[in-house]
């Protein structure tokens, strides 16, 4: 059977008992009503902001009422809907709640009001709100404190998106004709088996699936918390089936799970779809739905334990398209790059969804759609939005993503706080900016490695195969040698960087996601049109934010290498020599403006041996904003919340050898360099996944929202830091972990050194490897996008002679200087801003703005 949602009503899960109103065909919300301003509000109390955490503006004076949101801000509302609080009703207040002027008051029912501790919170959800300005009102009046005012501007805007990453990407590609779950049917020849896509930004109507796990694993063997025994394990195995009739009896082979709250329920998962920011949005949470009939089919489930776990997506797109995700991403233990189940090993067999978390995840929170951390935060925020007005708040939501989903996680906490309360990231990078630096140098570096080194005859002097004259040294490094230059421990990890992303800063390679006619081309420079044609690279994919290159017409690019010298860790400690030193330095070189580099193989000859190959250079003012903008993570709000990095050991791994150790360490110094500790961070370096994590951080997030709670809703100093340092578990601390049973706590657990180069036991057993950057001699905080200069001294070669003319070639070599890896880069900042506002389709800024967390309360 097939079953769509409609209009949904939020179960307020604190004090309120109320259910999902849902029916059989879909009305979405309008987007196209008049734009509303914001009326007079002169009378109507004051404008305060509120805790990016708590939503409060604290403590509330004898008889002051406070009115807000509760499902997102009041200046980043989708839908056409909202959740609304009044805080601070007392006995003997008359409530009369507006909306635009329309009386809405019987929507509102009341409940204990957790922050205010002997006042009520009166919560409803209010809808039909216009695209634009809209105000909510509550006249209140008491027999002792008289009447009293508080006006709320709210703004919505359409479900679609966008609210503040900027405008629209075009062209886009829906993907929703690719749904094979919409329904159990075979395709027909007339596509009817799948969902009607309802306009340009890939819309459809909403539907609801159940899916039962199938097995015969015993659930009172099994323990979320302590590790079961191998018999439990292989019981509970992922055998997703769909459940065609979820009123009937439920079939033989239905295995049983346990929550987290020690219920034994059926394993039958709902899954709702829908589309939300252009994105396809999937909902899976634990359900029984023969236990209640038909009558009632979204009813909200007792085996919901009232906490979320989001899924994000892995690698790094070009967007331009929707994405694709199956119900599996909601369903198994994470999500890879194309939007399928991430399950690489046995831990995974207990899904969240298995242990009663609501589980969400969106096509536009997968990395490898768009690449976009701005617009990924925005999407989660959209989805969180939804799960509060359809499902119930929740008591957190904790993170749960490897790779590109790492990288969303570090920068959605990094700059958007409040919309994710604690983090797992899993094989993490900070960002997409200075992750960016390794592929671009290990191109360059294997470029310069793979120059023939053979002499044909009748040469004297070395050639590639268009005859092009090469560098003396070209080639014949060893191993060590080229490992040692780049960094790494293994030689697989600078050739995946390569292989794997390295083209995302080319113009014209992988462009399949760009219409044909609109492909940017090297050979035909006539049909290239700066706004027209497009490239496909990572910095045209991000040019709302990087800017145009007033030279070129296209996207500027977040690279440079000026001053770094390569290799200069493994001249030092002898590996190479002065000469090796120079000539990699002379010739390694940069990209063109279309990202080629100079000893590109097969391409056109504009490498000259014996000259100095020039280096790339950003402008200043695009550094400035990469860190005020908070794309350099961790200068944001990272004390705010908690993250264990989960640090898979995948050096060796082909393929996977990218997600090297060293990454887990840059985020710890970035966040002891800027904040002098890093109580909100663990390492967990090992063998792993992030589901080994989920009950130390589910007891990390417990405590500090009791703290919170506690303290009204507002810390003393406007900070959490002291209070996430203070509700940091035992086991939450840096540790070497070997598991192969998928919980905590750890069946054999190291103390660990959050140091690249420590001589702890993790980084004796888990060996820490280093960068490009890092064997130039930059800092493990990777954060240096651009380097300040120094004229070399001798001196800071300690232990290399050069001798006077391989000096001269040094300072021919680096005529403006080396990088100066003890001074700040250029343009660092110490803190970046949070909560920016990029635009959106209709609103083009000059300048980001910051979003307000506006409440309103009675004078």
């Amino acid at each position: 059977m097939s079953t769509s949602i409609t209009t949904i009503r939020p179960l307020h899960r604190r004090g309120l008992s109320s259910l999902l109103a849902l029916a059989l065909l879909v009305v979405l919300p309008g987007f196209a009503g008049a734009q509303s301003d914001h009326g007079d509000t002169s009378d109507a109390g004051v404008l305060a902001e509120a805790d990016d955490f708590t939503g409060t503006a604290g403590p509330l004076a004898d008889g002051q009422l406070e009115l807000a949101v509760l499902s997102t801000r009041a200046a980043t509302v989708t839908g056409g809907d909202a959740l609304i609080g009044v805080r601070g009703v007392t006995d003997g207040d008359n409530l009369r709640i507006t909306v635009n002027g329309a009386d809405v008051t019987g929507d509102f029912v009341a409940e204990p009001d957790e922050l205010h501790p002997g006042r009520s919170m009166h919560v409803g959800l209010v809808d039909d709100l216009v695209v634009g300005g809209n105000d909510v009102t509550v006249v209140a009046t008491h027999p002792m404190h008289g009447s009293r005012t508080a006006t709320l501007p709210i703004d919505n805007h359409p479900i679609t998106g966008p609210v503040f990453s900027g405008p629209h990407q075009v062209p886009f590609a829906c993907r929703v004709g690719d749904l094979h779950d919409f329904s159990p049917e075979p395709r027909g020849t007339d596509g009817k088996a799948y969902p009607q896509q309802l306009d340009d930004d890939c819309s459809i109507d909403p539907y609801v699936r159940w899916y039962y796990l199938a097995g015969a694993g015993d659930p009172t063997d099994f323990d979320p918390v302590q590790a079961a025994d191998d018999e439990s394990a292989a019981g509970l195995a992922l055998d997703w089936k769909p459940l065609l009739d979820p009123w009937g009896d439920y079939p033989a082979d239905l295995s049983m799970t346990v929550t987290t709250e020690g219920d034994v329920v059926p394993a039958i998962a709902r899954v709702e779809t829908r589309t939300i920011n252009r994105g396809i949005t999937r909902v899976a949470i634990l359900d029984d739905p023969a236990a209640r009939g038909p009558e009632v089919p979204f009813e909200m489930p007792d085996a919901w334990n009232g906490k979320v776990v989001y899924n994000w997506g892995a690698s790094c797109g070009i967007g331009r398209q929707q994405g694709i995700n199956t119900p599996n991403e909601v369903l198994s233990g994470g999500v890879d790059a194309g939007g399928e189940a991430l399950d690489v090993g046995p831990e995974v067999f207990r899904p969240a969804v298995l242990q009663g978390y609501l589980v969400p995840h969106s096509s536009m929170t997968i990395f490898n759609t768009h690449c976009n951390s701005v617009l990924s935060a925005e999407t989660m925020m959209m989805v969180r939005e939804h799960l509060i007005e359809a499902y119930g708040r929740f008591d957190w939501i904790m993170g749960n993503g490897a790779s590109g989903g790492a990288i969303q996680q570090h920068t959605t906490m990094n700059s958007y706080p409040g919309l994710q309360d604690g983090g797992l990231p899993l094989v993490s990078f900070p960002d997409v900016i200075t992750t960016a630096m390794s592929p671009a140098d290990c191109r360059l570096l294997r470029q310069y490695f793979a120059l023939d080194t053979q002499l044909l005859p009748g040469q004297d002097q070395l050639q590639d195969g268009l005859g092009r004259e090469l560098p003396v040294f070209a080639g014949g490094l060893t191993l060590e040698q080229r490992n040692a230059i780049t960094g790494h421990e293994f030689q697989g990890i600078c050739e995946d960087w390569d292989d794997m992303f390295a083209d995302l800063l080319v113009a014209d390679v992988d462009c399949s996601r760009i219409p044909a006619d609109l492909r940017y081309s090297r050979e035909d420079g006539a049909v290239n049109i700066p706004g027209v044609t497009q490239r496909c690279t990572l910095q045209d994919n991000l040019v709302h934010y990087l800017g145009v290159d007033p030279d070129t017409g296209w996207a500027r690019r977040p690279v440079d290498n000026v001053g770094v010298q390569y290799g200069y860790r493994a001249l030092l400690d002898g590996v190479i020599d002065p000469a090796r030193f120079l000539d990699l330095n002379r010739n390694v070189g940069s990209f063109d403006d279309e990202g080629y580099g100079p000893w590109h193989p097969g391409e056109t000859p504009h490498a000259e041996p014996g000259e100095v190959q020039p280096r790339m250079a950003m402008d200043v003012d695009l550094v400035e904003d990469l860190y005020r903008f908070g794309f350099v993570t961790g200068r944001g709000a990272m004390d705010q919340a908690p993250i264990i990095d989960v640090n898979l050991y995948a050096d060796p791994v082909p393929i996977l050898g990218f997600h090297d150790q060293v990454r887990g360490y840059m985020m710890a110094e970035r966040l002891l360099e800027t904040f002098g500790e890093r109580s909100a961070h663990a390492i967990w370096s090992g063998v792993l996944l992030t589901n080994d994590a989920w009950s130390t951080m589910a007891t990390w997030l417990d405590d500090i929202e009791t703290a919170r709670t506690a303290g009204g809703g507002v810390s003393d100093d406007g900070s959490w830091a002291d209070e996430v340092a203070a509700a940091r578990p035992a086991q939450a601390t840096d540790s070497c972990v070997v598991t192969t049973a998928g919980y905590s706590p750890m069946p054999l657990a190291a103390p660990g050194l959050a140091s690249a180069g420590g001589d702890g036991i993790c980084e004796q057993v888990f060996r820490v490897g280093g960068s490009p950057r890092i064997a130039a001699g930059g800092p493990t905080t990777e954060d240096i996008v651009k380097c300040r200069l120094t004229m070399p001294e001798r001196a800071d070669y300690p232990g290399v002679s050069f001798t006077a003319e391989e000096w001269g070639q040094l300072l021919e070599i680096f005529p403006d200087g080396v990088c100066d890896w003890t001074q700040r880069g250029v343009g660092e900042v110490a803190r970046s801003t949070t909560w920016l506002d990029f635009g959106d389709d209709d609103r083009v800024l000059d300048e980001p703005s910051v979003i307000p967390n506006t409440v309103a309360r009675t004078s």
